[in-house]
């Protein structure tokens, strides 16, 4: 009787485990300011440089789930290569998790394995030899981050940004929500590529290769700015609804006319330009559906609409 309560005991506590474990996904999607990102999209960093991303790696370890009240779960041995251009679902792996209240993470590999012989890894490991690669040497380790692009009126002028050094490997941490759903627990972030640039003069041309120049500023911004929690998805749906009614276009915009698409003469509106200080510029009452701001000088400038029962307000820039 006594090994029979034992293995009753046995399989309820096995199958209450197993129950409770839930898979833990992470999602990153790839921005370019407010805009999704692609490579080659003009964007415009806090100096106005006007640039493009031809390259955009990095990699991310060092994941701790912060979970249902201040618990800690960790995933030591999980490594994720971003490229970029390209939306990120990784399971992180599974654990007794429900709700989550942040994530802890590093963009870089740390100490001992950023000096490990990346050939030892097997193919298709993202700490396995790659193209074009992320492996600077025996002493200096894994390139953290890669970014490349093209900068200047023109997009002529090339930049680098290679970030590595072990004195270099970040933590950062992030208030999150999750979303949870037949034992699947997602967690998402945005990732805005042009606040990588932030404070870089890339107009110049910088081919920085290293620990402690324009590659450390960078490591420094995917650790403070790149990563935000994306806001849910009820939020999203909303947002977008509202931002397609006030589209304007072209943006960023030389023309010295913006228009919108689906404000028509038949709707009033009211416009309201500010400087990104909050000086306000422009207002005015609309019943057009295009405005000339050929007066504006070289910027970012955020735009109001409002109508009798929505506002937005958007960025804009003028190249």
């Amino acid at each position: 009787m006594y090994k029979i309560l034992i293995s009753i005991l046995l399989i309820f506590t096995v199958n209450k485990v197993l129950i409770s474990q839930n898979n833990i996904f992470l999602v990153i999607n790839p921005k370019l300011g407010e805009e999704s990102f692609v490579l080659n999209k003009i964007g415009i960093n806090n100096l106005q440089n006007k640039l493009s991303f031809t390259r955009i790696d990095y990699y991310l370890s060092g994941f701790i789930v912060i979970h249902d009240g201040g618990q800690e779960t960790a995933f030591p041995n999980k490594y994720i290569l971003v490229k970029g251009n390209k939306k990120i679902n990784e399971l992180l792996g599974s654990a007794d998790i429900t709700k989550v209240e942040a994530i802890q993470f590093s963009v870089g590999v740390e100490q001992p394995t950023n000096n490990g012989d990346p050939t030892l890894w097997p193919n298709g490991h993202p700490l396995s030899p790659q193209s074009p690669s992320m492996h600077w040497g025996w002493t200096a380790g894994y390139r953290f981050a890669a970014i490349e692009g093209k900068a200047g009126s023109n997009l002529t002028t090339l930049f680098q940004l290679h970030g590595l050094g072990n004195e270099n490997y970040f933590s950062q941490k992030i208030n999150v929500q999750s979303e949870l759903e037949d034992n699947k627990l997602t967690i998402k972030l945005d990732a805005d590529y042009q606040e990588a640039v932030n404070n870089i003069d890339v107009s110049l041309g910088p081919i920085d290769h290293g620990t402690n120049t324009n590659d450390l500023t960078m490591l420094r911004n995917f650790n403070t700015r790149v990563f935000k929690a994306t806001t849910s998805s009820t939020g999203i749906k909303e947002l977008n609804q509202i931002t397609d009614l006030f589209e304007f276009f072209p943006n960023p915009n030389n023309t010295g006319i913006i228009q919108f698409k689906n404000l028509w003469n038949s709707i009033p509106f009211s416009l309201e330009i500010y400087k990104l200080s909050g000086e306000k510029i422009i207002e005015r009452k609309m019943y057009s559906a295009s405005i000339n701001i050929g007066n504006l000088n070289k910027g970012i400038y955020m735009v109001l609409i409002r109508t009798h029962d929505k506002s937005i307000s958007k960025k804009l820039i003028i190249l």
